[in-house]
């Protein structure tokens, strides 16, 4: 399942915040949860069969939190499998580069995305193409849309269809939202903030806007969708890695983020308690 999403995460002193408005054309579409004693995570799903794909936002015990936002919907693998197998084995930005290197000299072909990681220490993003993928390690910020900044995939992307991009929408507004989301990104310091970032409009609220709309004077726009869920993931260093999630369903610009605090230690039946939040 494709998705057209604003992705991102930043460092602030001793604790990190991951962020991603995830853009879809299911307006109905309800998130399946993963929590274990190790993951934390957002389900892909295919739609039609309900089958599990992997991760699309998450975090582990070991403080590494990852997601995902599409460049181009090949017939290949999900990447999200690929993050599920991040979450559940690899504790940095090196463990996870070699994990999905891998997989591709394993012979793994996977849909084109970038691939945000985040701990405490530092942020980064693998972005996956057709030929390989490249690692942009920052140690404060990283943010992406659906395109690429650094493996060489602009002209592809600009004569792919639009069923191969959905809702990731024609390259230039990819690149304005970037534009738009790094520099309110630059400016957050707060989750507060980042809820702001999430809940911004472009004039036209279609794809090249944070948060889109799927409203009347919209409708006749292919793939367009609409912003269905907004996450933000917030990981303390000295906090024994346990990660708060706040989500809104839906219309973030009117529904509540929850708070969501994740315990890795918790028992089954406390974990049971803790998914009973999620919206």
């Amino acid at each position: 399942m494709s998705d057209g999403c604003t992705i991102g995460a930043k460092r602030l002193g001793d604790r990190v915040v991951m962020f991603k408005n995830r853009d879809l054309l299911y307006r109905d579409f309800r998130d399946r949860v993963v929590f274990d004693s190790q993951t934390f995570g957002v389900v892909e799903v295919g739609i039609g069969t309900g089958e599990a794909l992997g991760i699309s936002i998450g975090g582990n015990s070991d403080g590494l939190a990852a997601c995902t936002a599409t460049v181009l919907a090949t017939s290949d693998t999900p990447y999200d499998i690929l993050v599920e197998e991040i979450l559940r084995h690899d504790r940095s930005v090196d463990d996870a580069l070699i994990t999905v290197q891998d997989r591709l000299d394993s012979g793994g072909r996977y849909q084109w995305c970038n691939i945000v990681l985040a701990t405490p220490d530092e942020v980064g993003v693998i972005e996956l193409g057709p030929d390989g993928c490249r690692l942009q390690r920052d140690p404060t910020l990283v943010v992406r849309t659906n395109h690429h900044l650094l493996l060489p995939t602009a002209a592809l992307v600009e004569v792919s269809s639009a069923s191969e991009r959905e809702c990731a929408g024609p390259l230039s507004s990819s690149r304005r939202r970037y534009a738009v989301a790094n520099r309110l990104a630059q400016q957050a310091g707060t989750v507060d903030d980042f809820v702001a970032m999430l809940r911004t409009h472009s004039e036209s609220r279609a794809f090249d806007s944070i948060y889109r709309h799927d409203e009347a004077s919209n409708s006749s726009i292919p793939y367009l969708g609409c912003t269905c869920y907004s996450y933000i993931v917030e990981i303390e260093s000295h906090s024994a890695h346990r990660p708060v999630m706040y989500v809104a369903c839906g219309n973030p610009c009117s529904a509540p983020y929850v708070r969501i605090p994740i315990n890795f230690d918790a028992t089954e039946s406390e974990r049971s308690e803790i998914l009973r939040l999620f919206p």
